[in-house]
């Protein structure tokens, strides 16, 4: 992922802003990583130089018995 990308992608859960941590990075790709939202505080990998925003859809599963 550019970094410069930052500055452009929002959160698919409330399409605010992120804050970036960085595990691995090339030049100005990050390969490896984390986007943080700064509002709500959701957060999406970056594996491979791709954002993954995938958002678990069972994190608010309540079991019923």
């Amino acid at each position: 992922m550019k970094t410069e990308l930052i500055k452009t992608i929002v959160c698919p859960t409330c399409a605010s802003g992120f804050k970036i941590r960085i595990k691995r990075a090339r030049k100005n790709e990050i390969e490896e990583g984390q986007l943080i939202c700064t509002k709500c505080g959701e957060k999406f990998k970056i594996s491979g130089g791709i954002p993954r925003f995938v958002i678990d859809s069972t994190k608010d599963f309540v079991r019923t018995e």
